[in-house]
């Protein structure tokens, strides 16, 4: 009968499933099976106060049920409460250090914490006893990617494929190296995927865009470049944002007189280093340059500050920050440089690499007198064509669709430009291709204004340890990669395109 109704779940049919498993719960009320496969239910919907409620009791039945227990421990891991996943971890790793399944499971929660060494020695466990875990060899190739072991993360790449070959994920996780060249028979692959059960794949329809690119078959790559976007857009039932009208409201709050007269006056010799500007406009290599120097410390894509805008504005940016005063910044940049303290423990200076928080420079810089933002600028056409052709794992959703996209970029221009005119003094501007002819000359012009002088390591940044998580992560651990450089003069439609919607 349970089996029945996990095969009701898997099919989503959510309520059937919960009226015969209510039945069975009055029936037999010490079977911990029930109460967790309407934990798992409530998960899949959403409401995890309800999952917890049930995994919780089905836990309280039985203790040493492995699938409660990675349940529970995954709704802790969703929820961010690490501490609470690891206890319960403690409570059957011992047991079952040989289970390939808890070893995984085990690995994801290390990784959602960043903590890369032991996520890998985790998944590297889970082969050991189940050579064939997909799973983890899949995991092991993105750990590689972001350690820049290229060739390492292949292999793993080629051996999850070579025991499953059908795996839209990892053709695009391939083709999102960049660097990488399908072979004829992984072509004939991928299309035979398109042709059959997997008809309108986002992932694959990118990831066909991309080996059609390398094969400058550019205007069919174009084609399919649109049909994965349009599916992605219309998947998310997004209606388009105003960003505009959003633009316009941050002025509404950040006018001059406003910023004049609320700059905070924290006191700290820690400054942090704002990398902000359109994705794939360079942010990841500026970054990687910036923290190759022995003064400054990398910290990659923090997201502590739309969680304090959102924590100290409730949720109502910009509006809810017109009364804010100089008291209240001063929280702001408090709390920030508490919440970062293990980025700049041996550092006076660290980087901060979220490029949407160019929305929130006015309250960055009144939060810290001390801080800088670097703004990352690439030709319009270069960047737009950069966002369109990349599946995102999450965030820029706009990026989708080709008006709203360049709506978006036609906004962060803007409302850089504004920052600009408000803080000229504390504002670098760097520019993507000037770096790649002239990295020197672009790099000191950020050392200075930190009053560091240059350091011949900064040409060297491809040699970093540092783990990349971003869609750069193989370009950035090469010399300077000019790949990328003026890519839109081979799409004539889509320039044509642009210049439409531009006027």
């Amino acid at each position: 009968m349970l089996d029945k109704i996990a095969s009701l779940i898997n099919s989503k049919k959510f309520d059937q499933a919960k009226q015969k498993l209510h039945k069975l719960e009055k029936k037999y009320p010490k079977n911990s099976e029930i109460p967790r496969l309407l934990g798992v239910i409530s998960l899949k919907q959403n409401k995890e106060p309800l999952a917890e409620k049930y995994l919780l009791k089905s836990f309280n039945l039985n203790q040493k049920s492995v699938p409660v227990i990675l349940n529970l421990a995954s709704l802790y891991k969703q929820q961010k409460r690490y501490s609470k996943a690891h206890e319960l971890f403690k409570t059957i790793i011992l047991e079952y250090p040989d289970n390939e399944i808890v070893q995984y499971n085990l690995g994801n929660l290390y990784r959602d914490e960043e903590r890369w060494d032991e996520a890998e020695n985790c998944y590297l466990n889970a082969i050991k006893t189940s050579p064939t875990h997909v799973g983890s060899l899949t995991t092991l190739g993105f750990i590689c990617k972001n350690k820049g072991d290229i060739n390492k993360s292949i292999e793993y790449f080629h051996h999850a494929l070579a025991i499953q070959p059908f795996q839209p994920e990892i053709y695009w996780a391939l083709a999102n190296l960049k660097t990488y060249k399908f072979s004829e028979s992984e072509k004939d692959i991928i299309t035979s995927m398109l042709d059959g059960r997997f008809k309108n794949n986002i992932e694959l329809l990118f990831t066909k865009a991309h080996y059609l690119e390398h094969d400058k078959k550019y205007s069919e790559a174009y084609e399919f470049l649109k049909q994965a976007n349009t599916q992605k857009y219309q998947s998310l039932n997004r209606i388009a944002f105003d960003w505009k009208g959003y633009g316009e409201r941050i002025k509404n709050v950040f006018t001059p007189e406003f910023c004049k007269k609320n700059q905070s006056e924290l006191i700290t010799d820690i400054t942090p280093v704002f990398i902000v500007g359109m994705p794939r406009s360079g942010s990841t290599l500026i970054e990687q340059i910036l923290s190759s120097h022995s003064q400054i410390s990398g910290a990659s894509e923090l997201n502590y500050i739309p969680e304090l805008v959102k924590k100290f504005g409730k949720q109502n940016y910009p509006e809810s920050f017109k009364d804010f005063n100089k008291s209240q910044f001063h929280q702001i940049g408090e709390s920030y440089l508490e919440n970062t303290k293990e980025h700049h423990a041996n550092y006076r200076i660290f980087t901060d690499k979220q490029p949407l928080n160019f929305s929130f420079v006015g309250a960055i810089l009144l939060s810290n007198p001390y801080a800088k933002v670097v703004h990352s600028v690439r030709n319009k056409y270069d960047v737009i064509l950069s966002c369109y052709r990349q599946l995102f794992t999450q965030k820029h959703n706009y990026s989708y669709n080709l008006e709203e996209l360049l709506l978006n970029y036609t906004y962060q221009e803007n409302i850089m430009e504004y920052w600009k005119s408000l803080f000229p003094t504390r504002i670098i501007t760097i520019e993507y291709e000037r770096v790649l002819t002239n990295l020197k000359d672009e790099i000191v012009s950020v050392l200075s204004v930190l009053s560091l002088e240059w350091e011949d390591v900064c040409q060297k940044f491809h040699e970093t340890k540092r783990k990349i998580k971003t869609a750069s992560a193989a370009q950035v651990k090469e010399k300077i990669y000019t790949k990328s450089f003026k890519k839109y003069e081979n799409y004539n439609c889509f320039i044509e395109e642009i210049d439409n919607l531009s006027n």
